[in-house]
Order: C-alpha cells, then sequence, then structure tokens
C-alpha cells in the first residue's frame, strides 16, 4: 500500500523446523513471553555468535507455541499502538503479503544466525 517495490524479512527455524519471520534469535525484547508463565522454564543460556546469551530462544518453541505470542515494538522512540496485536508469522504468510499485493511486489528474505539454528533446529 506504501508503494514498495521489496519487502524485506529475516528468517529463524522454530524447534519443529517450520520457517517464521522474526530478526532475533531471542524471543525476549519483541514479544510478550515474560509475561508467560507457562513458557518460565524455556530461559536458557547459550552460545550465540561467540556469545553466551541468556533468554527464551525462538529453537526451543514450535511453530504453534510460537504463534500464541505476541509481538511487540522493542524501543520506546517508535510506535507502539501495535503492541500486542498481533503474533509471528509464517515466511509462508510473508510471501502471501507479497503474492497478495495489486502490483508486483518481491520479496528479499535473510536468513538469521544459520550457524545457531543449524545446531538446535532438527
Amino acid at each position: 500500500e506504501e508503494g514498495a517495490d521489496f519487502i524485506e524479512t529475516d528468517i529463524l527455524a522454530s524447534k519443529d523446523g517450520a520457517l517464521i519471520c522474526f530478526h532475533d534469535v531471542t524471543l525476549d525484547d519483541t514479544t510478550d513471553i515474560s509475561g508467560r508463565k507457562e513458557f518460565a522454564n524455556r530461559r536458557r543460556t547459550y552460545e550465540v555468535e561467540w556469545a553466551n546469551v541468556t533468554g527464551w530462544f525462538v529453537v526451543d518453541f514450535t511453530l504453534e507455541e510460537l504463534k500464541t505470542l505476541k509481538v511487540k515494538q522493542r524501543y520506546s522512540f517508535r510506535d507502539q499502538q501495535y503492541n500486542g496485536k498481533f503474533s509471528i508469522i509464517t515466511f509462508e504468510e510473508f510471501i502471501s503479503v507479497a503474492l497478495d499485493a495489486s502490483r508486483t511486489v518481491g520479496i528479499y528474505p535473510e536468513i538469521k544466525d544459520p550457524v545457531f539454528i543449524n545446531k538446535h533446529v532438527s
């Protein structure tokens, strides 16, 4: 609707191998995971790009579980009106956005942390 010729997304894989559109390997800063008591025991520490990182990791959740989370804007200086209104989308859903456009819109996927994802997703 805004006239983009291409739309870009970062790609990660869930525990069950589903491709999702998400920037970080952790869910902490951009979802409501910290308030979800049923997932409290999933907090882990993994080595990511040569540093130990603690949080809730995409690779420890199935797509069904990830779809129950609501996304939020991490930066307070950016628009907060959509916080909690949407869930994480799959790569297939992202492709549909481009295909459903009234004109040709290309996609530009970027695989995030492929070494980490390959190590933790079967």
